[in-house]
C-alpha cells in the first residue's frame, strides 16, 4: 500500500489523474457543513464498515479537514 500525501491546490488535479474516489472521513455533521466536490462522506468511525463496498485497485483519496482560506 503506497499513500501520497495531496495539498488542496493539488487535490482535483491528483484525483483526474489517478481516477481516484475522493473520501471525507469526518463527522456527518461536519461533511453537512463543508466538502470538497465529489466528496463521499465515510466517517472514520464506521469506514471499515465501507470495507466491502471500495475497489481495492481504485486509488483513493481521503480527506480529513477542510480549511477555508482568509
Amino acid at each position: 500500500m503506497k499513500f501520497k500525501i495531496v495539498y488542496a491546490d493539488e487535490l482535483y488535479k491528483v484525483q483526474k489523474e489517478m481516477n481516484a474516489l475522493l473520501i471525507d472521513i469526518r463527522t456527518r455533521e461536519e461533511y453537512d457543513r463543508s466538502h470538497w466536490k465529489g466528496a463521499l462522506s465515510m466517517p472514520m468511525d464506521i469506514t471499515d464498515s465501507y470495507e466491502s463496498e471500495l475497489d481495492v485497485s481504485q486509488s483513493v483519496i481521503f480527506t480529513a479537514r477542510m480549511v477555508e482560506a482568509a
